[in-house]
């Protein structure tokens, strides 16, 4: 897959992000659709590379148990030390359904648990939904 950047912003929050792993393409097209953001923070002295590997695995995991589209990237302008984690939804309804799957799902906990060896319990959430 070709990746390429995407600039999003959501209130004051302006964020430049390249696509690291996982949907590379993302549909954001219609009037809508619905992002939901994990901001992430490396561990003090945590394998960068391992980390990118478990978003990998991350990515086509939590896609294929909420149904979203799921991608990861990082900053390439400004501070560093964290990714994104967006999972896109075609509408307000998928997304909740795609929520409530992965809260249910004892295998996406336990996989998700898997992250902390990577990054820290400090996780910065955003929704947005487009509007136009």
């Amino acid at each position: 897959k070709m990746c390429f950047s995407w600039y999003i912003t959501i209130g004051s929050k302006s964020l430049h992000l390249l696509p690291i792993t996982g949907e590379s393409h993302p549909n954001l097209d219609g009037v809508g659709t619905v992002v939901l953001n994990s901001r992430v923070s490396l561990n003090q002295g945590a394998d960068y590379f391992a980390a990118i590997g478990w978003l990998s695995e991350w990515c086509d995991f939590a896609a294929r148990i909420t149904g979203a589209q799921v991608a990861a990237s990082v900053p390439m302008f400004g501070m560093s030390g964290f990714m994104d984690i967006g999972n896109f939804y075609a509408n307000v309804k998928n997304a909740e359904n795609g929520r409530s799957a992965g809260m249910a799902s004892a295998e996406w906990l336990t996989k998700f648990t898997e992250g902390a060896q990577f990054f820290s319990g400090n996780i910065e959430r955003v929704a947005a939904q487009r509007v136009a």
